[in-house]
């Protein structure tokens, strides 16, 4: 056996961190647990695994990943089952070498003000922040040793105020929005291993979705989460375009289920893929998760500024 070494979970941790906060995190427990039922170690006993060098150099792989997602994620916010199914994707994909893919849906930017219809044609700042913090996510994840590759999709469904949007020229703003943000993504240090994508080129997305959203159905989330959604786009809504509260309802409904139905959607087409959370409502995240899948669609929140 002079091949392997052989260590406990903690050991393991200690074995790859100097930091002792780091090294007795409940999640590093978890993730190296994990590790094993994708063939990352082997186990001997109930407390000990064996590990080759390629286990070794695996493990540490994974050990950085989750270190850099200490830092950037809000881990508090993620959830026990987001985090365990973030955990196996990402081992499942080292453990087969297969690219691990993040992925994130963008939202076209909106003309802002009471009574305000229509895009700007320009990417916003915030669109702008997050997109380049998604790059340099990505990036970081590359020089660990990891093979990731980025994609960014561009909302051309879902629109809002659908029916006003058809007396001006929206179309003509939307092109000329991701046009826009398809030079910001290829001006990225990470750009070999971004690509971008409209929403609609995914069949499923475009018949059931479309322009209008899915107005009709179950939720398919909460009443809990439909609320804390609900309360924060009044202060959207509200405030910034003057929508009365039963716009707010019908939107928020429409979201919900056309969120819902892409989060289940997601799953099939990138089985293990992780999104990157890029709305400024984290609420939002929970119903791409909706109520009692299993698994999750797993997400990334990435910290805001303090």
């Amino acid at each position: 056996m002079e091949n392997y070494k052989i260590l406990t979970w903690r050991e393991a941790a200690d074995f790859f961190s100097s930091d002792k906060k780091v090294a007795s995190s409940i999640h590093i427990s978890s993730l190296i647990t994990t590790a094993k039922k994708f063939h990352i170690g082997t186990p001997v006993s109930f407390q000990k695994t064996a590990y080759t060098k390629n286990d070794l150099e695996n493990l540490q792989r994974a050990i950085n990943f989750w270190r850099l997602l200490e830092k950037e994620m809000l881990i508090d916010f993620s959830g026990k089952q987001n985090i365990k199914i973030i955990q196996e994707n990402f081992l499942a994909c080292l453990s087969s070498r297969t690219p691990l893919l993040i992925y994130s849906v963008f939202c076209p930017s909106y003309q802002k003000g009471l009574g305000a219809i229509g895009y700007t044609g320009h990417i916003g700042a915030h669109t702008k922040k997050l997109l380049s913090l998604m790059a340099s996510f990505i990036l970081k994840i590359s020089k660990i040793g990891v093979e990731t590759r980025g994609l960014y999709l561009f909302s051309d469904l879902l629109l809002e105020n659908y029916e006003k949007l058809q007396k001006i020229n929206y179309k003509g703003e939307l092109k000329n929005n991701y046009k826009e943000f398809q030079e910001m993504i290829k001006q990225q240090p990470a750009r070999d291993i971004l690509e971008s994508k409209l929403l609609s080129e995914i069949p499923s997305f475009n018949k059931k979705i479309g322009e209008k959203g899915i107005t009709s159905g179950s939720l398919g989330i909460s009443k809990k989460v439909y609320l804390q959604v609900l309360e924060r786009n009044k202060v959207f809504y509200k405030n910034q375009l003057g929508w009365s509260e039963e716009e707010v309802v019908l939107r928020t409904q429409v979201l919900a289920r056309s969120y819902f139905f892409m989060g289940k959607e997601f799953k099939k087409i990138y089985p293990k893929g992780i999104m990157f959370w890029s709305e400024s409502a984290y609420e939002r995240g929970r119903m791409y998760q909706g109520e009692g899948e299993d698994p999750l669609i797993p997400i990334i929140y990435p910290r805001k500024n303090e």
